[in-house]
């Protein structure tokens, strides 16, 4: 049968079942061993800084049922996590991290095959602080990207009836849907699948469902739950 999005869903459909297979041929994506201790401080400028949820976020947090910092504490359990390169090509990872989750806000890598892979910084950043076993979810906040964005405003919601863009309300895509597998196989998808990969290998860890929320007047972001295969 013939992929309802062409473009993405076929690579979506070949990460979801390199996730949930562990005999699925052709992945390419090898367990990683990269750590934030092997940047070279000469190049790369590594920040983790203690910080509280905005109070949009904590509201968030709520409805996804993630920890929230204890208003008697002092001490944020969250922390806002960056890496820049400062010499050469421009790339960096920005985001978040907290008991159960990582916010990705910010990525680019420049084609430079000495940089590590987003992915990497993303399993390298919330292994510095969490272990990986407690991972629950990837939320990848205001989705700008010049792929994923378009794709998910003209194909996933203007088609379908009823559905505004940006949207009022979550909406969760179930795997293997044409949905699910269409927003997986774009670049913020793939991202953080290769994520998925790269920190556990093949059979080990899935993605169930991609959940589209919105924030603010036009902003929207894309939740990826995780569960054991």
């Amino acid at each position: 049968m013939a992929p309802k999005y062409p473009e993405f869903e076929p690579w979506g459909d070949t990460f979801r079942r390199w996730m949930e297979r562990a005999d699925e041929p052709g992945c390419y994506i090898p367990r990683t061993t990269f750590t934030l201790g092997k940047l070279d401080p000469a190049v790369w400028h590594a920040v983790s800084s203690p910080e509280p949820l905005t109070e949009e976020w904590v509201g968030w947090a709520n409805i996804f049922g993630l920890t929230v910092d204890d208003p008697a504490s002092s001490r944020p359990i969250y922390r806002d996590q960056s890496v820049v390169k400062i010499k050469g090509e421009y790339t960096f990872w920005m985001g978040r991290i907290g008991p159960g989750v990582i916010f990705i806000d910010n990525i680019k890598r420049s084609q430079n095959p000495t940089n590590p892979y987003m992915s990497e910084f993303t399993k390298a950043i919330y292994e510095s602080h969490f272990p990986l076993e407690s991972l629950r979810c990837v939320i990848v906040s205001t989705v700008i990207q010049k792929e994923t964005r378009p794709f998910i405003r003209d194909h996933i919601y203007k088609p379908r009836e009823g559905l505004e863009y940006p949207p009022k309300e979550p909406q969760t895509w179930v795997s293997p849907s044409p949905e699910f597998c269409g927003i997986l196989g774009t670049p913020i998808g793939k991202v953080v699948a290769a994520f998925i990969l790269c920190a556990y290998g093949q059979g080990v860890k899935r993605i169930p469902r991609i959940v589209t929320f919105r924030t603010g007047i036009a902003e929207y972001n894309l939740r990826f739950d995780i569960e054991d295969v």
